[in-house]
């Protein structure tokens, strides 16, 4: 049986470029890093995010967050005459 080759794998020097120009020291590395990442479309504080998970709680007709936000800013943007 004949290999293929992948194309999309990544050669020796592209490993060693990589290596080169992202290696990160300790000092680069903040300190405070949260130990939960929180996995977002769009950055918003956490309060704004508990009231927007309430609220589509208690109307479970407006469908998820992102079909929620997305008909929302259609709406704004069709009210702006986009």
């Amino acid at each position: 049986m004949k290999h293929i080759p992948n194309p999309n794998k990544i050669s020796q020097d592209e490993q060693e470029f990589l290596k080169r120009e992202t290696s990160i020291s300790n000092e680069e590395i903040p300190n405070n890093l949260k130990s939960k990442h929180k996995i977002r479309t769009i950055s918003m504080p956490d309060h704004f995010y508990q009231r927007l998970d309430k609220y589509l709680k208690y109307n479970p007709t407006e469908g998820n967050k992102s079909s929620f936000m997305v008909r929302v800013v259609s709406n704004y943007l069709k009210e702006q005459g986009f």
